[in-house]
């Protein structure tokens, strides 16, 4: 419901004007009320991260929100990230 809306107001406000190239997005969404124990910024910004991936992998043009189950699927891919 609220991820339309999210891409949609998102979308609109970033590519007003501009030819229609079809412009996708992808977004990844970390609460730290519901999935993290912590409110350190850095494990909501790689729990945010796994939930980019999940939302790239299932088609791209989505959001996701993270789940502890994504830290299994996802972590290795993460920290390579961070690693550099």
């Amino acid at each position: 419901m609220y991820e339309q809306k999210i891409t949609t107001t998102i979308a609109r406000e970033l590519v007003s004007g501009l030819p229609d190239r079809g412009i996708t997005m992808s977004i990844g969404v970390s609460n730290y009320r519901g999935t993290c124990d912590s409110s350190d910024i850095e494990v909501l910004y790689r729990q945010a991260d796994m939930a980019l991936y999940a939302a790239k992998d299932a088609g791209r043009n989505g959001v996701k929100d993270y789940k502890p189950k994504l830290e299994e699927m996802y972590r290795d891919r993460v920290e390579k990230k961070y690693k550099g």
